[in-house]
């Protein structure tokens, strides 16, 4: 069970070439258009100003927008809505990669950047345009009120503001998670172990072992939590799809429990290895077949539906990669990875471009075709989010960012070769065999193999070359993207097809 994990970077020129990206897109610029259309008129614009800090979010090491902060003092126009003689600031940001709007990230961003970035500030103020009515409902959702209208530069504008000292929570005691186990799952627990993966600034999670020697995986998050994912999850339960973990009910039969400003959720603790450490069985393979078709055939209810981000073909990474290669060689290069990055990437420039093509023109034909069914897809069933425990039971986790799409969304991960592993004709004849009788759109599966590598691609410049972090990681994110281009990887297989 993996959390996004939201981090911040403070804004530099490496990421100058992220952030022009997303200043050209309509949804960007429908409440957020200062007219930079050139990089150099988006330098200029975000350059150093005094009291503003400017920086880039990450989810998952992947840039996902940008947020800024700036102080109100006198000189502010917004001064009069703060508070006398304490510490104000105003928050602007925006959600730049297209594949993670409506998806509940908006309100994690914001409780993220208040509680790692705002800790001595004691109002928060932000100015949403009366008709941004999904900003709105976001700030209003976290505990902001309005305050007041003012004309800026000809455009009317919301004052919303937030008092912190009264909505920042902190994480539950040890003590207090084991009591709130008591109480609402009837669980005693004898020990707490903090695990590392997945924690983020804003959420922890622990091996929680109980007095019946039965072991637990409790998931703590501050702030705003999305069910959406816990729904989908529900659903695959309710029409008997064995591998799926869901979470414990509470004795109020409810998948999650609120408390203090937290909320906890309790799964079984599941030891297990994954499919990249763990080749599946003939018995396996066959049994994951079963179980995708039973996932692509469930009947999504419309309200939940609605909720779900839905395929659209964006040319979002193909746009990057492109716009990469135009700036390549005034990308300044800072350390050893990047560097041997820059190199390949200049290298195979060729084919790496070809790639981009290739998917541009298969997403072409697909959307000038008649429009394919749309299925519910788990979106990344790859070797490492497929478990398998000490006897040998399949159950297929991670379900982060479930979606509707064409069911190829799912069945290019078989016989893929993501990780270079699923890579063997005898793995796909197996899984089919499970899955049953089913017709293959070739351009779809194509596409969407294609289209994975360009957002590989893009999303590792992104983190190794117009970002610093990671540390040791970026060692590992290195070996990764190598990886694409090995003997039967992906990039061989997709090419071959």
């Amino acid at each position: 069970m993996l959390k996004k994990l939201i981090t911040f970077e403070e804004f530099n020129d490496n990421h100058l070439i992220q952030l022009h990206q997303w200043l050209q897109l309509s949804h960007v610029r429908e409440f957020w258009d200062d007219g930079d259309r050139t990089l150099e008129q988006v330098k200029s614009h975000y350059s150093a100003e005094k009291g503003v800090k400017r920086y880039l979010f990450f989810i998952n090491n992947h840039p996902a927008g940008y947020i800024q902060s700036y102080v109100i003092d006198r000189e502010n126009e917004y001064y009069h809505f703060s508070l006398a003689d304490k510490q104000n600031l105003g928050i602007d940001f925006f959600i730049g990669n297209e594949s993670l709007l409506e998806k509940g990230f908006a309100i994690q961003v914001l409780a993220e950047f208040v509680l790692s970035h705002c800790q001595d500030i004691e109002r928060l103020i932000v100015d949403p345009k009366p008709s941004n009515h999904k900003a709105i409902h976001i700030y209003e959702k976290y505990g902001f009120t309005k305050v007041g209208e003012v004309m800026v530069e000809g455009n009317n504008h919301f004052i919303m503001a937030m008092n912190l000292p009264s909505t920042i929570r902190k994480f539950l005691s040890d003590q207090q998670i084991s009591d709130s186990l008591k109480i609402h799952y009837d669980i005693d627990i004898i020990k707490l172990f903090v695990l590392p993966k997945g924690a983020d600034i804003n959420a922890c999670v622990f091996k929680a072992d109980a007095k019946d020697q039965s072991s637990y995986f409790v998931k703590q998050r501050l702030g705003y939590h999305d069910e959406i994912n816990l729904t989908i999850v529900e659903l695959l339960v309710q029409a008997g799809i064995q591998p799926i973990i869901p979470p414990i009910k509470t004795k109020q039969q409810q998948s999650m429990v609120s408390i203090k400003g937290s909320h906890l959720i309790v799964y079984p603790f599941i030891e297990g290895q994954d499919g990249f450490s763990h080749p599946l069985s003939d018995k396996q393979w066959i049994k994951l077949g079963k179980a995708l078709r039973q996932i692509h055939d469930l009947k999504v209810p419309m309200a939940v539906r609605k909720k779900l981000r839905k395929e659209n073909y964006t040319s979002k990474f193909r746009q990057s990669v492109r716009s990469l290669y135009n700036q390549f060689n005034t990308l300044l290069v800072k350390d050893e990875i990047a560097e041997k990055l820059f190199i390949y990437l200049k290298q195979e420039q060729k084919a790496i471009l070809h790639l981009v093509d290739s998917a541009e023109n298969l997403a072409k034909k697909i959307i000038s075709s008649l429009n394919p069914k749309y299925n519910l897809c788990h979106s990344d069933i790859h070797a490492g989010n497929v478990l398998i425990n000490g006897e040998d039971t399949l159950y297929i986790v991670d379900w982060d960012e479930p979606m509707m799409a064409p069911r190829e969304r799912d069945l290019m991960f078989i016989g893929g070769g993501v990780g270079n592993v699923w890579n063997q004709p005898h793995e796909e004849i197996l899984f089919y065999q499970g899955y049953g009788e089913v017709t293959i759109d070739k351009n779809i599966l194509a596409y969407y193999r294609h289209e994975r590598i360009v957002q590989d691609i893009a999303e590792y410049a992104a983190q190794l070359l117009l970002s610093t972090a990671g540390g040791e990681s970026r060692k590992i994110m290195f070996q990764h993207f190598m990886g694409m281009f090995a003997s039967r990887g992906v990039v061989e297989i997709a090419l071959r097809q």
